[in-house]
C-alpha cells in the first residue's frame, strides 16, 4: 500500500512534466481523442492555454498529496493494525479517481495508461462506458 501511494507521487511527477512538454495532455490522451497540440492552444487562445496549464499543475498537486497520504497513513497506520487508517488509504484513491472516467471513458480513453495508470482496471472494464 505504501508503495502504491509513491507510484501515485510518480505519476503526479509524470503529469507535471507533461504540461511543460509537447505532449501538454495527460498520458492516454493523444491525436485519436484530442486533435490539437500544444502549440495549436496557445495560438487559438493564450488564456485558455494558461488555464489548462494551470490545471495540470494544480491536478499534479492534488494527485502527489494523494500519495503522500496513502503512504503515510499505509507506513504509520496500516502496518499497525488501525482499521481507520486502512480504510481510509482505500477510500480516498477509489473515490477521487472515480470523478474523471465518467466523462472521459465515452471518448474512447481507454488507452494502456489508463488500465494501468492511477485510475486502474476498473475503470476501463466497461462499467463506465456510454455513461456522461
Amino acid at each position: 500500500m505504501t508503495l502504491a501511494g509513491l507510484v501515485f507521487v510518480a505519476y503526479a511527477v509524470v503529469f507535471l512534466g507533461l504540461n511543460f512538454s509537447g505532449a501538454f495532455l495527460e498520458l492516454g490522451i493523444g491525436p485519436d481523442q484530442v486533435d490539437k497540440g500544444m502549440a495549436e492552444v496557445e495560438a487559438f487562445s493564450p488564456q485558455l492555454h494558461h488555464y489548462i496549464s494551470h490545471l495540470h499543475i494544480a491536478l499534479s498537486g492534488f494527485i502527489a498529496a494523494t500519495g503522500l497520504a496513502i503512504a503515510g497513513l499505509s507506513w504509520y497506520g496500516v502496518r499497525r493494525g488501525e482499521q481507520w487508517a486502512f480504510g481510509t488509504a482505500v477510500l480516498v484513491p477509489t473515490v477521487g479517481p472515480r470523478s474523471g472516467p465518467p466523462r472521459t471513458l465515452p471518448m474512447g480513453s481507454c488507452h494502456v495508461w489508463y488500465r494501468v495508470g492511477w485510475y486502474g482496471a476498473a475503470t476501463c472494464s466497461g462499467e463506465f462506458q456510454g455513461s456522461g
